[in-house]
């Protein structure tokens, strides 16, 4: 199976594993070149000197020409049990006396030319020292070092680090359960109710949070994108309810109207007069329902195409009185409807660079909110300028709006009324506050409960 196939826990396992074992073939490593370095150089010093040392109170014997007292002088070594001979030569080179590990005092060797007074051979140390006397040359001392032990303390390393690698195998599970417990098992669990949340579909459930690591913070980042998806589920179903509704509303009257018409055309009705004056009323109320129904499937386009960043602008010069005339004018019927007055200030003469359909679509919506709302009531609109920005204000005396509810009026398919008591898609708002937007402006509201409401769109002149 390949590696990046297994389970988490069992990676995560064999690589706790791998890295100790490396750390400790390295560690032993490093330990055997450090030893044998510094230990041969150790070897050579320590003989070197004790070679000097003997060299020093061995010329008393070479002058009286007593090997016995020599060979008693240098016999002390055996208390040294890496040395295994010792051997005093005259200034000609030949064996004066010697000392051997095995009580032989045979198989001393040759005196070696100068440059190698001092070598290792194998595992055997050779080290000659000079005898001398007031600066003259009278013999020479040789100790012959087995460094064999050093071998053997290698043989001690090993144990000791077989016992130090099962300590620290111990050490690697105990870490391995330790990184189960607090980093796999939350990552397991959190993806356990991502699994069971994708098989029910109950975006409901949330994440446990064990700790406020960073594993903590996935939870939390979790929990909040399920929060999100649950929210924007429940924006769907409702705006599936207000959609069905609203968008059959329109559809109701126009089958009415038609069943009228199919009615008025039966062989029966021969008052052509009559019939023409039904037929025109019928058909202008089918048309003003088609056209209540166009305007409901354009919002949803205009959503779509904010949503998928298909929303373009086309800016051109407006003249900010022109327009708002023209405003008024389309909807003084409407407002007659309702019994609602609109009134018109014009408190500057601006001109400003904007998409001018896309801004009377946001003007438009919310006159319509205000009439809507506020009906029975007049309705001021207010053109000014504040520093570098026009300011259209749309002032109702209508049911007003709360402080927790003017927080999330802009969003999509947000209501701040009931769907019983006023209709619509809760996307007016949405889209003009998305094209004031889009022209680098903002949407401001200020209302109150039972007072009425005022949104004022700030556009810059430049």
């Amino acid at each position: 199976m390949n590696f990046n196939d297994l389970p988490i826990q069992r990676k995560m396992l064999f690589i706790v594993l791998g890295v100790t074992v490396i750390a400790m073939l390295a560690a032993l490593g490093q330990m055997f070149l450090y030893e044998q370095g510094t230990y041969r150089q150790r070897v050579q010093e320590e003989v070197d000197t004790l070679s000097l040392l003997y060299a020093d109170v061995l010329p008393a014997s070479l002058d009286f020409n007593d090997p016995a007292a020599a060979e008693a002088y240098i016999s002390s070594l055996r208390f040294q049990s890496q040395i295994r001979q010792a051997c005093v030569y005259d200034e000609s080179g030949n064996l004066f006396a010697a000392f051997s590990a095995d009580g032989t005092s045979s198989g001393c060797d040759p005196l070696p030319a100068p440059d190698a007074f001092r070598t290792f051979h194998g595992l055997t140390y050779l080290s000659f020292a000079p005898i001398e006397r007031e600066g003259e040359l009278v013999g020479y001392f040789h100790i012959r070092y087995q460094i064999q032990p050093f071998y053997q303390r290698m043989l001690q390393y090993g144990f000791s680090f077989f016992i130090l690698a099962l300590s620290l195998i111990l050490v690697a599970g105990l870490m391995w359960f330790g990184l189960r417990r607090y980093v796999t098992r939350p990552v397991i669990e959190l993806a356990q109710t991502a699994q069971g949340i994708s098989e029910t579909e109950d975006y409901g459930v949330r994440a446990d949070k064990a700790s406020n690591d960073e594993i903590g913070n996935l939870a939390d980042a979790f929990n909040t994108l399920l929060a999100t998806t649950e929210e924007s589920i429940r924006l769907r179903d409702d705006f599936l309810s207000i959609a069905s509704h609203e968008l059959r509303t329109p559809l109701t009257p126009i089958r009415l109207q038609l069943q009228l018409i199919r009615m008025s055309l039966s062989p029966e009705e021969a008052d052509y007069a009559k019939l023409r004056e039904k037929l025109i009323r019928v058909s202008d109320l089918a048309l003003k329902e088609l056209d209540r129904f166009t305007r409901l499937v354009e919002s949803l386009l205009d959503v779509t195409r904010l949503t998928s960043g298909r929303f373009e602008l086309a800016p051109e010069a407006v003249d900010l009185r022109e327009m708002m005339d023209e405003l008024v004018e389309r909807k003084r019927s409407e407002a007659a409807k309702v019994e609602s007055e609109l009134r018109l200030r014009i408190e500057d003469e601006l001109e400003i660079q904007a998409d001018r359909l896309r801004l009377e679509q946001a003007v438009l919506n919310l006159m319509s909110n205000a009439l809507k709302y506020g009906a029975r009531h007049p309705v001021d609109l207010t053109v000014s300028r504040d520093g570098d920005c026009a300011r259209i204000a749309v002032r109702d005396r209508g049911i007003g709006i709360s402080a927790d509810d003017s927080g999330r009026i802009f969003n999509r398919f947000e209501r701040a009324a009931s769907l019983q008591s006023f209709g619509g898609l809760g996307l007016g708002l949405y889209i003009a506050n998305q094209i004031v937007e889009a022209h680098h402006g903002r949407i401001l509201v200020e209302s109150r409960p039972g007072k009425g409401s005022t949104f004022t769109i700030e556009i810059p002149l430049a």
